[in-house]
């Protein structure tokens, strides 16, 4: 019996809502960055059988492929950079080899032409080993060979910047530095804490200095005048660590003004009782700017009939002058001989007959040594110190010089005319926060008056409601007073 023709019933298929176009029965594809299989990139999945409703959503699955296909290209990309890694000190290798191994040029490699014959080497010896992924960035890595041979390595790049203040080496691997009066920590590295210890043996070894455990400790300086303390183990227990706190061409007092450290009517102050011969001690914390304003201060010296002296421990006054003799101090030899010390340059200043002597920061018992030369002819001496705030200067000055408070606190009263404290705010900003007078000693203290202080809100100084006590001796000098110095304010 034949069964009669039923005809087919048309089936209707719609495309899926994606972005592939796949049909339902197909597996989807992937963009060229997730077509490589799992399987292909080394990496075990397990396949845990599933029953229908559990089946992870294409999505989900997506999801899992790319996370473990980008793992597979920070593994190759680590690979790569070990690679690149072990291609930069076999290059380090070589030419520090060649640079040995040529007669004469380590002990002129100071020297212009020593300097240029390295870099040929450098630059021959890179082009010859690196790759060519490398060369791409030729200039970079010949100026960092050159830096490790000719430099103080990592921390050159840091040293050329003009407007970084300050280095702090905590380790290998952490380095921090201060830019326009905020610290921030740099992407900048050595190899390793000896490649640190052979930086600190280039920095101390050039002033006859040495570092080792029986002296782990050393202050030193650069060819620029920038101040270096360095410390090792033991003493510094996590590491070697490095302080570099760079030389910076002194400001004039326009320009510290323009900054915001003090307003217009201050520089008249300063002009003041520079001019008038008064004894000033500038008071602050460390990198407040007490070198900044003592250097400022000084420039309102009179040009004629005076004669300064300044000592310091590196050369950072820059006196615009005519008759200064400038005097540095020098720690001892590798054999612990030769050491010239403040005591001593302040001593030998009073035979070289200056009008004033100029300290550039008191730390120890040379206080005594200036405290004799302010009271044996010479007025108008200055020096700084670390000190927070005027109140506390003759506590200080008590510590540094051994003295009992009985015997040290009049001298202090009596010596010091006035005291110009500056600070550095939270927020890196450098203000000058208050201009004082010491009045004598009273009641067994010594008595302090502020003639102005600093006004938070309003970020400048105010006068107080206290005259102004040496008004009658400069008038005797024939010094112009300052109209503010004159008035009295209405401050407590």
């Amino acid at each position: 019996m034949v069964r009669p023709f039923k005809p087919l019933k048309r089936q209707s298929f719609s495309m899926p809502n994606n972005d592939r176009g796949a049909m339902p029965s197909q597996q989807p594809t992937y963009p060229p960055l997730l077509r490589t299989p799992i399987e292909e990139m080394g990496i075990q999945q397990e396949q845990p059988i599933q029953r229908e409703d559990q089946k992870q959503p294409l999505q989900s699955q997506e999801a899992n492929n790319k996370r473990l296909y980008l793992q597979k290209m920070t593994v190759i990309a680590d690979e790569m950079k070990d690679e690149d890694t072990q291609t930069i000190e076999a290059i380090r290798q070589k030419i520090n080899e060649q640079v040995r191994t040529t007669i004469g040029l380590l002990d002129r490699k100071d020297t212009a032409e020593g300097k240029e014959e390295i870099r040929k080497i450098i630059t021959q010896t890179f082009y010859n080993m690196a790759p060519f992924a490398m060369r791409r960035k030729a200039e970079h890595y010949i100026q960092l060979f050159y830096n490790d041979l000719c430099g103080l390595g990592p921390l050159q790049p840091l040293l050329n910047e003009p407007t970084i203040s300050e280095i702090t080496v905590y380790g290998p691997n952490c380095i921090w530095i201060e830019e326009h009066g905020v610290e921030r920590m740099v992407d900048v590295k050595f190899r390793d804490q000896e490649h640190v210890m052979d930086i600190i043996q280039r920095i101390v070894s050039p002033i006859g200095r040495k570092i080792d455990l029986m002296e782990p400790v050393v202050d030193a300086f650069l060819d620029d005048g920038s101040r270096v303390n360095v410390a090792i183990p033991p003493i510094a227990v996590h590491g070697p660590y490095i302080s570099i706190r760079k030389f910076v061409p002194q400001m004039d007092i326009d320009e510290i003004c323009a900054r915001g450290t003090f307003q217009e009517e201050i520089k008249e102050v300063l002009r003041c009782i520079a001019e008038g011969s008064l004894n000033i001690c500038i008071s602050g914390g460390t990198g407040s700017g007490k070198t900044t304003i003592l250097n400022a201060i000084c420039r309102y010296i009179p040009r004629e009939n005076e004669a300064l002296v300044t000592i310091e421990d590196t050369l950072e006054l820059d006196l615009d002058h005519p008759k200064v003799r400038s005097l540095l101090t020098r720690g001892a030899n590798i054999e612990g001989k030769g050491e010239v010390t403040a005591s001593m340059l302040v001593k030998n200043a009073l035979r070289m007959k200056p009008t004033r002597i100029i300290v550039g920061e008191v730390r120890d018992a040379v206080v005594l040594d200036c405290f004799n030369a302010m009271n044996s002819g010479h007025p108008g001496s200055l020096f700084s110190i670390h000190c927070n705030k005027p109140e506390d200067l003759p506590e200080r000055i008590e510590l540094m010089s051994g003295l009992p408070k009985e015997s040290i606190h009049p001298q202090v009263a009596k010596i010091i005319h006035m005291v110009v404290q500056v600070n550095r705010l939270k927020d890196g900003r450098r203000r000058m926060t208050h201009i004082s007078q010491f009045m004598g000693y009273e009641n067994g203290k010594v008595q302090i008056q502020h003639l102005f202080e600093y006004d938070y809100e309003k970020d400048r100084l105010v006068r107080t409601k206290h005259p102004f006590r040496f008004e009658k001796e400069l008038l005797e000098q024939k010094i112009e007073i300052p109209r503010i110095l004159k008035e009295v304010g209405t401050d407590a």
